[in-house]
């Protein structure tokens, strides 16, 4: 991804989640999971991106991942971004593969 191009930062995890969603508009999910850990990796307090992550776990049917995804997120929303947040819980997305080139 060419981000100088853009003006953009490859450490704004804004700029993966908005990878993601257009990945997941696309409708290539396993893409569009590697894009939205890249986004918690860097600021894993976003609750819109894990909530993001669970749809995508859904669509691969993966109800447990979904489930965790959600559950974080939920967290975040009620106990502040701060309170809610275990970078335990990257581990629920190390073995998703890099997305595909273009």
């Amino acid at each position: 991804v060419e981000f100088a191009a853009a003006g953009l930062k490859d450490e704004a995890p804004q700029v993966w989640r908005r990878l993601g969603q257009e990945a997941m508009l696309l409708g290539d999910v396993e893409d569009a999971i590697w894009y939205f850990r890249r986004a918690v990796e860097l600021d894993g307090r976003i609750p819109a991106v894990w909530q993001m992550l669970g749809r995508c776990f859904e669509e691969i049917q993966d109800e447990p991942r979904a489930r965790d995804c959600y559950h974080l997120a939920s967290r975040l929303l009620t106990r502040g971004s701060s309170a809610g947040w275990d970078p335990e819980a990257l581990s629920l997305l190390w073995d998703f593969p890099e997305p595909h080139e273009a």
